[in-house]
């Protein structure tokens, strides 16, 4: 099954247009990934209130890019355009195909790059990226339903599932949640199956902190970044000194104790598998092994 690829990006947005075809250009591809015109919803009225312009800008965009691959026989890449590309993602066929045939096609969505909001899930995630890029590679994890799966930077849609994912999406529309909203629901309700590839093969660039939706970007979308770019690929020690000064700054708004609590969770994460430890009491009156 063939895999092709799209990045939406506004008419108004060319300095993101220019970094992304730079990128696409600099890692040679081996499917075709193209620049998908976005819906610009900005300073529009919303046609989902209380969603602003841009929000429903960004819905119409995404169900844009799924609408033109229907009937198409390839999986779609979609990504926006604030992406920051890895040099792993030349290899993103082979792990589709490498998907398809372990699960049998049973899969809906497959997240290259996810906002994660939950401490429980980050470490997971942050622990299953951390052992493959110990081994240079990328795997492909099956996402809990408990997780809280966040963004559609970078996704890969199951061609024969295209149009069940879109009538899912257009069915939850009228509910005017913003549409990773709706895709995370559909995941933690069981609707969607969806997998994940860690490290991430994509993370977000700084262009992503100045929104193009009206968002107001805070230190949470900073702090959020930080954690996309310690699960990516590519994570040398530039780019990690990079993060060590971002977070230094955050840090700033942090009490000494909660400072204490982070640097222990983090020896601890370091120094043990990233799993409950659960306590080694038999059932009363039961024989003790030999």
């Amino acid at each position: 099954m063939r895999l092709e690829g799209v990045f939406i990006n506004l008419d108004r947005s060319p300095e993101r247009r220019a970094e992304m075809e730079r990128q696409i250009a600099d890692i040679e591809l081996p499917y075709p990934l193209r620049r998908l015109a976005g819906v610009d919803g900005q300073g529009q009225p919303s046609g989902l209130p209380p969603l602003n312009g841009g929000q429903y800008g960004c819905w119409l965009s995404h169900l844009k890019a799924l609408e033109q691959s229907i009937g198409q026989e390839h999986h779609i890449h979609i990504m926006e355009d604030d992406a920051l590309i890895s040099s792993a993602l030349p290899i993103l066929p082979d792990v589709v195909q490498s998907l398809d045939s372990g699960s049998a096609g049973e899969w809906d969505i497959l997240y290259l790059d996810a906002t994660v909001l939950e401490i429980l899930d980050m470490c997971q995630i942050f622990g299953w990226s951390k052992t493959a890029r110990d081994d240079s590679t990328v795997r492909v994890r099956a996402l809990p339903q408990v997780f809280t799966i966040y963004g559609l930077h970078s996704y890969v849609i199951n061609s024969a599932r295209k149009a069940f994912v879109l009538d899912f999406l257009k069915r939850h529309m009228a509910q005017a949640r913003p549409i990773d909203n709706v895709m995370a629901y559909g995941i933690q309700s069981g609707q969607l199956r969806a997998f994940m590839t860690t490290p991430f093969m994509t993370a977000g660039s700084d262009l992503g902190l100045s929104s193009t939706i009206g968002e107001r970007r805070d230190d949470r979308f900073i702090a959020w970044q930080i954690y996309r770019q310690l699960c990516f690929y590519d994570l040398d020690g530039s780019r990690l000194a990079d993060l060590a000064a971002k977070s230094a700054r955050l840090m700033d708004t942090v009490t000494e104790h909660e400072k204490l609590l982070g640097e222990l969770c983090a020896w601890r994460m370091a120094r043990w598998p990233i799993e409950r430890f659960l306590p080694r009491v038999k059932p009363a009156g039961e024989a003790e092994s030999a």
